[in-house]
């Protein structure tokens, strides 16, 4: 692992990308392209794209309760399309898991498949809950269509430009994480090899990240797994130290990506303070 930090014991990263395609990069010390970054729940985006693309292809509709397709979570009575709204009453994470906060609440469930009854909504169905255990249970209903939900996404959602870096499995030589008070790399949230991987578990180079940003903002809809508000559509994510904040302008298609270890939510206001401060042409 490599522990990045600045004077400020925070680094950060941060892209703005033009409407012609263009990229403009800043960052607050000298970064390693090379290194791969935790999206957290940007990997959301992603597994909202890629159970869009199976229903459209005719894998189910999104109308479909997950019960149906999932023989082994018989209660989980919701449709496939309020698990991607966040809107099937489903938890944030199990309480389960937050018994011991200061410790990594992922570890428990590493290598092993969500428990069935955490896919039993505890929320009322319908009502707004966002939801780190839903975008889980996606990934069982792409396991239990396509065969595997990070294989099938990887060949049909990720484009040729996509597919170089994102990984579930970092080396360990190449991972960004943040570094500790007494300067060693602080180890991340074990979220890539458990039932939450589709929910927050992909890494991939800053370069990669931007890609897929400017991929997902292609149309003029919101995409898969965003939220749309105050006349931009965004989506972040965080984890123990990373946290990454991808923003696009409704008025111009700008969009701004920031990646930061140390910072926390105040790589939101980055993103947006990006876009506003920006005077490119064609931003506006």
């Amino acid at each position: 692992m490599v522990a990045e930090r600045s004077r400020r014991k925070a680094s950060w990263i941060s892209a703005l990308v033009l409407p012609d395609g263009g990229v403009e990069r800043d960052a607050s010390g000298n970064f390693d392209h090379r290194l791969l970054r935790e999206w957290g729940s940007v990997t959301k985006s992603l597994t909202a794209a890629a159970v869009t693309e199976a229903a459209r292809r005719g894998s189910f509709s999104l109308d479909d309760e997950v019960a149906a397709l999932v023989p082994r979570l018989p209660r989980a009575k919701y449709a496939i399309g309020e698990l991607i709204e966040h809107r099937s009453g489903l938890l944030r994470v199990p309480w389960q898991m937050m018994l011991r906060p200061s410790r990594d609440p992922y570890r428990s469930v590493a290598n092993r498949a969500l428990p069935e009854r955490w896919s039993v909504p505890l929320g009322d169905r319908g009502a707004y809950l966002y939801s780190n255990t839903g975008y889980a249970v996606l990934g069982e209903v792409l396991d239990a269509t396509t065969g595997g939900w990070w294989d099938w996404t990887r060949q049909n959602v990720f484009g040729a430009d996509l597919a170089r870096s994102p990984t579930l499995a970092p080396d360990q030589e190449l991972m960004a994480v943040h570094s500790g008070t007494n300067g060693a790399p602080r180890r991340p949230w074990t979220l890539s090899n458990g039932p939450f991987a589709a929910a927050g578990g992909v890494w991939s180079t800053f370069d990669d990240l931007v890609a897929f940003a400017r991929w997902s903002a292609r149309g003029a809809d919101t995409p898969p797994g965003w939220s749309r508000r105050d006349g931009a559509d965004f989506i972040n994510g965080a984890t123990r130290d990373a946290h990454v904040s991808i923003v696009r302008s409704l008025d111009d298609g700008c969009v701004a990506v920031v990646h930061s270890l140390g910072l926390g939510f105040a790589t939101d206001s980055m993103a947006v303070d990006l876009l506003r401060t920006a005077r490119r042409p064609g931003c506006s």
